[in-house]
């Protein structure tokens, strides 16, 4: 997410399950800091627990995400091998 746009609530959310997907992949929960997903999603920390209240709540709104978008889910796979806990 870039510049200053002003999106729904929804499309907002949205966009930051889109924007930290990679993050998530690549490093796993435990591997992803909030301040890096907030980076990722070009937000503020506030901004992402606002939306997200946490770190856990926002990992399983990514896998749900992925399994409603097909082309995702083979993409993604190691999202499901970094389960917090």
């Amino acid at each position: 997410m870039r510049g200053n746009l002003r999106l729904s609530g929804t499309d907002r959310r949205t966009a930051i399950l889109e924007a930290v997907l990679p993050l998530f992949a690549k490093k796993g929960f435990h591997g992803a800091t909030t301040k890096e997903l907030a980076e990722s999603a070009g937000v503020s920390e506030a901004l992402l627990y606002r939306h997200f209240p946490s770190k856990e709540l926002l990992y399983e709104e990514v896998q749900q995400h992925c399994s409603r978008v097909p082309d995702l889910d083979p993409v993604f796979e190691r999202l499901w091998s970094t389960r917090p806990g």
